[in-house]
């Protein structure tokens, strides 16, 4: 099954946004997209996850520090967990997930469809693709996060 209860921690925490999952199953590229081998796993208090690209830097990546957060929606206890029930090497997509046999990638067109119908069936408005990345630093300004972290979550 899809690790949509990690991806819903997306919001809160700063993961990177959905281009950084593969628009179809077969797209994976390891030089732009994140392979379970750039999750360092430091325990439930911190953790890091390594980019091999982003917009603005490109090919030189970067960097996001994963921290705690409540329970419901804890990036790091959702993606240990998502581990522990989809085991792969760590050049597997950091979002594969077991199907039959086989380890599948969590493709962009997967989640948002999945997105829309979880949307449409608790009758709330369907999000899109952006709204993650928005949302979540709109989180943080709520929280009373200072702008300058705010804008280091969005990497910008």
């Amino acid at each position: 099954m899809p690790p949509f209860g990690l991806v819903r921690s997306q919001p809160f925490g700063p993961w990177p946004g959905l281009g950084r999952l593969p628009p179809q199953r077969s797209a994976i590229n390891p030089s732009f997209h994140v392979c379970r081998s750039g999750f360092l796993d430091g325990g439930l208090a911190a953790c890091s996850l390594t980019l091999p690209w982003t917009k603005t830097t490109r090919g030189a990546g970067a960097v996001i520090a994963l921290h705690q957060r409540g329970a419901d929606l804890c990036p790091i206890a959702a993606f240990q967990t998502h581990c522990a029930l989809s085991p792969g090497p760590g050049t597997a997509a950091l979002f594969a997930y077991r199907q039959s046999s086989s380890l599948v990638p969590l493709s962009r067109s997967v989640l948002l469809a999945r997105l829309a119908a979880a949307s449409k069936a608790a009758e709330l408005p369907v999000l899109h693709g952006h709204s993650f990345r928005i949302g979540g630093c709109t989180e943080l300004l709520l929280r009373g996060t200072a702008i300058e972290d705010v804008k280091a979550h969005g990497r910008w």
